[in-house]
C-alpha cells in the first residue's frame, strides 16, 4: 500500500544516509519512499490519481496529497551507486553494468 507522505518522509532518511553511507538500510528505505507513491500515482495523461487508502478501502476524497509527496521525490532525485558486500555493485536510480573493473551506470 502506498502513502502520500512517503516522499516527504524520505527526505530526512536519505539525508541521514548521505551522512552515513555505510548504512545500506537507510538507502533502501529512503529510496523506496522517494519512488513508490509519487510516481506510481501518475496515470495516463500525467494526471495524479487520488490515492487508495488501505484503512478506508476506498480512494481518498482529498486529491491534493500528491503535491507534497512529489516534492519529496523531486528533492531526492538522484542516482546512488553502492558496492554492497553481499549484493555486489547496485544502483538505485539507474541501470548498472560491470565490465571487469569498470562500472557503468545509465541514468
Amino acid at each position: 500500500m502506498h502513502h502520500y507522505g512517503s516522499g516527504l518522509n524520505a527526505i530526512p532518511v536519505l539525508s541521514e544516509y548521505r551522512d552515513h553511507p555505510d548504512d545500506f538500510y537507510l538507502l533502501r528505505v529512503g529510496y523506496a519512499g522517494t519512488m513508490e507513491c509519487s510516481l506510481t500515482s501518475i496515470r495516463k495523461g500525467f494526471c495524479p490519481r487520488i490515492p487508495f487508502l488501505s484503512d478506508m478501502l476506498r480512494s481518498d476524497p482529498v486529491s491534493g496529497d500528491n503535491g507534497p509527496n512529489f516534492f519529496g521525490h523531486a528533492w531526492n532525485a538522484a542516482t546512488y551507486v553502492v558496492q554492497h558486500p553481499e549484493f555486489g555493485w547496485v544502483a538505485f536510480g539507474g541501470n548498472l553494468r560491470t565490465d571487469g573493473d569498470v562500472v557503468r551506470v545509465t541514468l
